[in-house]
């Protein structure tokens, strides 16, 4: 190692990094121990750091469960060398960037991304946390309703709800058992009760725990490596060095007692899962080999002769995960978890019996090498073609990966097999068996073997879940433990999809944007070849558009039913190529068009694109088949109103505001409709008249592209589709200049205690340059402030987001908040801030106003950082039918010729609550909401604001009665794109 005066320098030849990869690395050890990773990347636009403490919710005290998270929230509120409670957060929103934490069993992170010209004076800021943090007594309060209302919002959610049940199953005493998130019973009542002040344990977590050689910071910037090094040393070398020892938890998670357990649990949604949990070994301490990787490649397989392959040919799976589940170091379990049909959960213990068979033929065969090498060069191709992630997502992932890997392996020991170790994976095999596991069945309703009505029920302590635990049936066990094979069970074949051909041509620069290689009355293709990233991938879009798919919701629903049914038969094919990093999707669109998306190698995208056109052309299938898809389409409908609400005030609003969209009610009414004789005659119409627009951006030339553009038009061969339809349809609610109208609901779900607000302003054509980028510069003046007052400050909920939506031809500010308020008390709260941010913006000095000019001027200018992304920027412009390609590069010079005075002017025309000119919908969705003394203290204005908006009772009959606008139109003549 080379030694320095303020640090010593790891060898930076050891590290492995991928081919792909032209970024300088530097990785040095502090005089107080923290490590740090400096990346160059001469070319980013956005810079970042995240920095990962070795300490999470497992070290909290034992009678203050949500410590470790309520640091993680405090540490924001502030510095002595920055004292201000939101001076860091509103830095980086006035240099386009932003930031966030979170706290996890064993680890928490801080991470930050920001404009790559202000790395130094972010990275000031961020440092102070771990120097001087205030942690300010009068913050206290408000972070601990914070922690509250984000533990709220996940109440009514089965994933969070799942998870606190698992720890029921761990033995007494151990760690891993201990409430993460945290609440105020928690975090105040209780403590208040025994005498503790949690501001006082807390300052004693941090002086604890927060110690540098425990944390490992990284640093993302165009800087030289030299000068990212220097103001790493220099604003991190005072990070205090307490020496502590990072905490090994005992691995005896589950005693001998413990294990062959099942709990029943009654869930949120309506679903029908069981999950077979096994005590594992940590699968990171062996990542040479991977034994558990190995294994969930196998077990989780999807083609002929897996488990999950035989179980749906029965009719009893939609769907099976497996993988190793890592909890911390040196604790884990393997974990199985299966969705099954309603025939399925009849038979959920054959189900279990399968997957034991499976075990079975695992151990007689032993582990193959050929299915190690395999893995390994996939996962050696992946590595090796690794494109760039953004820079906030790399350093959050290498912050939390140095402290799992040697410093050599940080960025290839996750991804990579080293050597292949028989007798390890065979020994990891081994503990799949029938005395080491415990299972969890999830449903709303017992079945012939469970009965409910038999059960000891009970309720979980912090989200209230109804689950009941008892011994798995001995006689049940027996069989398990004396399995025999299955012949119908069998290991995969060689994967006919690995890539060998990664040749990539690198030509010079062309043209910046897509080109129309193809233009006829079925087919429209655009084209652009790579001519940036130079990886031998590609990306191929396809948009198909029938007339009848979208003329009802129940021809909606039959595309909808089609295409699952396809996606599903071609899964024995086509999940070989997924796990060859060549996936494909297949669905239908919120507007009723078939999308098909596939990216992958270039190599062998062609195969798949030929399956997949195969598929839907010529497919049979089987009544069970049709029935079990409608079955998972009802109760995936019927479960929105369970979702928080916030998510179905979106949903309104997007369908009140589409002419082309049907909602979740009129697809729930058109499913009951559908019958398997009627989808068998509508197949043949679905495709006898289409039109095809499509996107292929990658590593093949025009040739290629026009041969891939093809496939579909020449197999399919469908009638000419009228010039009439080839014209977008797509339209956006038009409302009328000084409409106020409310929207109420009830929220769905009786259970969850919070409401929701989505208030909307529409601001007008988004083909309005003037509109659009005066709107892009309020929103980036309000975001902050917006976050700081109506959740930092007044506490209205976790939930609080502002922005922009952008519909066909419309442009439109949004506020959404999720409360335990009721909605008409946000409403009052939103306009209240509306008044409010007008007298900001009018007092905001020239200097503030123009490093948010230039804040919107990076994120309209941030440089795509892999191929995926560059497609996703050229798709936007093909799906919103304005193939307006250097939009962003217009706007970024239109944005520096707009004045405070003229943004003062838009704001009082199209935002202020006084407004004559203004257009304002809101969503409300309604719980029982808080009816405290703030509320009732502000009745009368919320009662002024209230009589000031039409009521809408009925949305489907005020959707009838709307104006909606012209569609889309192309920026420049169609022919000026052909190539």
């Amino acid at each position: 190692m080379t030694e320095n005066k303020r640090y010593i320098e790891f060898p930076i030849e050891k590290l492995i990094k991928p081919q792909q990869d032209d970024r300088e690395y530097k990785l040095i050890t502090l005089e107080n121990e923290l490590d740090v990773l400096l990346i160059n990347d001469k070319d980013t636009d956005i810079a970042s750091a995240s920095l990962s403490v070795n300490v999470g919710y497992l070290n909290d005290p034992e009678d203050l469960p949500g410590l470790a998270h309520f640091c993680e929230h405090l540490l924001f509120m502030g510095t002595e060398k920055y004292p201000k409670e939101n001076e860091y957060s509103e830095y980086l929103s006035s240099h386009g960037g932003g930031s966030n934490a979170y706290t996890s069993a064993e680890l928490t992170n801080y991470y930050f991304y920001v404009d790559s010209n202000h790395l130094e004076g972010a990275l000031d800021r961020f440092s102070q946390f771990f120097i001087s943090p205030l942690f300010d007594d009068s913050c206290t309060e408000r972070e601990l309703n914070a922690i509250n209302s984000e533990n709220d919002k996940n109440l009514q959610v089965d994933e969070w709800r799942q998870e606190q049940l698992k720890k029921l199953l761990y033995r007494e005493g151990h760690p891993i058992k201990k409430f993460g998130t945290g609440n105020l019973e928690t975090l105040k009542t209780i403590p208040e009760s025994k005498g503790i002040n949690t501001r006082e344990e807390l300052l004693k977590f941090y002086n604890k725990y927060y110690s540098s050689n425990i944390m490992k910071l990284v640093v993302y910037g165009k800087e030289p490596l030299d000068i990212l090094c220097e103001m790493a040393v220099r604003m991190f070398y005072n990070v205090k060095n307490i020496h502590a020892v990072p905490t090994k938890f005992p691995p005896d998670t589950i005693l001998r007692e413990g294990l062959n357990k099942v709990l029943f649990y009654k869930p949120v949604k309506d679903m029908r899962n069981i999950d077979l949990l096994f005590p594992f070994k940590d699968d990171v301490e062996h990542y040479l080999t991977k034994p558990g990787h190995y294994l969930s490649h196998l077990i989780g397989h999807e083609s002929e002769g897996s488990i999950f392959y035989h179980l749906k040919e029965k009719g009893w799976a939609q769907a099976l995960y497996a993988g190793s589940m890592r909890e911390c170091r040196g604790i884990a379990f393997f974990s199985i978890t299966i969705e099954l049909t309603e025939q399925g959960y009849e038979h959920y213990k054959d189900v279990i019996t399968v997957i034991f068979q499976y075990f079975e033929m695992l151990k007689q065969q032993g582990s193959q090498k050929w299915i190690f090498d395999e893995c390994k060069t996939l996962d050696d191709i992946s590595f090796q073609f690794k494109e760039k992630s953004k820079p906030v997502r790399t350093a959050n992932v290498l912050s939390k990966d140095m402290l799992l890997y040697p410093k050599e392996h940080i960025i290839a020991g996750p991804s990579l097999y080293f050597e292949y170790k028989k007798e390890l994976i065979e020994e990891f095999t081994n503990n799949l068996n029938a005395d080491n596991f415990v299972l969890i069945v999830s449903s709303k309703n017992g079945n012939e073997d469970i009965k409910f009505d038999e059960l000891e029920w009970k309720k979980e302590r912090y989200y209230g879940s109804d689950y009941s635990i008892r011994d798995i049936d001995n006689e049940f066990l027996k069989k398990l433990k004396n399995i025999e094979l299955n012949p119908d069970l069998h290991l995969p074949t060689v994967n006919p999809f690995v890539p060998k051909d990664f040749s990539v041509e690198k030509i010079l620069k062309e043209d910046p944007y897509p080109k129309l290689i193809t233009d006829n009355s079925n087919l429209r293709i655009w084209f652009k070849r790579d001519d940036t990233f130079f990886v031998p991938k590609l990306n191929v879009f396809f948009e198909i558009r029938s007339p009848i798919a979208k003329c009802s919701p129940l021809n909606y629903m039959y595309t909808a039913m089609y295409l699952q049914l396809v996606k599903e038969a071609l899964n024995k094919e086509s999940y070989y190529a997924e796990i060859a990093d060549t996936k494909f999707n297949i669905k239908v669109s919120n507007e009723g068009n078939i999308n098909i998306n596939v990216q992958g190698y270039s190599d062998v995208i062609g195969n798949l694109l030929s399956i997949i056109t195969n598929y839907l052309l010529d497919f049979k299938f089987k009544t069970e088949e049709f029935d079990n898809v409608k079955d998972k389409f009802i109760r995936t409908l019927k479960n929105f109103s369970m979702e928080n609400p916030y998510k179905q005030a979106l949903h309104y609003a997007h369908y009140i505001s589409s002419e082309s969209i049907f909602s979740v009610d009129e697809k729930l009414e058109a499913l009951k409709q559908l019958t398997y004789e009627n989808l068998k005659s509508f197949i043949p119409l679905l495709l006898n008249q289409i039109y095809i627009e499509g996107l292929i951006h990658g590593n093949c030339n025009k040739e290629t592209a026009e041969k891939l553009g093809n496939i579909f038009i020449e197999k399919i061969k469908p009638l000419p589709y009228p010039e009439s339809l080839i014209k977008s349809s797509l339209r956006s609610l038009y409302l009328k200049k000084g409409f106020h109208g409310i929207y109420k609901t009830k929220a769905l779900n009786p259970n969850n205690v919070n409401s929701s607000i989505q208030y909307s302003l529409q601001i007008g054509d988004i083909d309005d340059q003037d509109l659009r980028v005066k709107s892009y510069i309020v929103r980036q003046l309000m975001n902050e402030p917006c976050f700081d007052k109506l959740r930092t400050k007044e506490q209205l909920g976790y939930i609080v987001f502002s922005g922009l939506f952008t519909r066909p031809r419309i442009i439109e500010l949004y506020i959404i908040v999720q409360s335990e308020y009721g909605p008409d008390y946000l409403e009052y709260k939103v306009e209240e801030f509306l008044n409010e941010f007008k007298e900001t913006i009018k007092t905001i000095d020239d200097e503030e106003f123009r490093k948010n000019k230039e804040s919107v001027i990076t994120k309209l200018l941030e440089k795509p950082k892999n191929l995926a992304s560059q497609t996703a920027t050229f798709l936007k412009g093909v799906e919103a039918k304005n193939y307006d390609f250097d939009r962003d590069k217009r706007d970024s010079e239109y944005v520096k010729k707009i004045t405070k005075k003229e943004i003062i002017e838009f704001y009082e025309k199209y935002v202020d609550v006084k407004s004559p000119e203004r257009k304002k919908l809101s969503i409300h969705i309604s719980s029982k909401g808080k009816d405290n003394d703030l509320v009732k203290e502000k009745q009368n204005e919320i009662n002024s604001i209230l009589n000031n908006n039409i009521i809408i009772e009925d949305v489907y009959s005020f959707r009838r009665n709307q104006n909606f606008g012209p569609s889309p139109v192309s920026y420049k003549p169609i022919d000026e794109y052909k190539y």
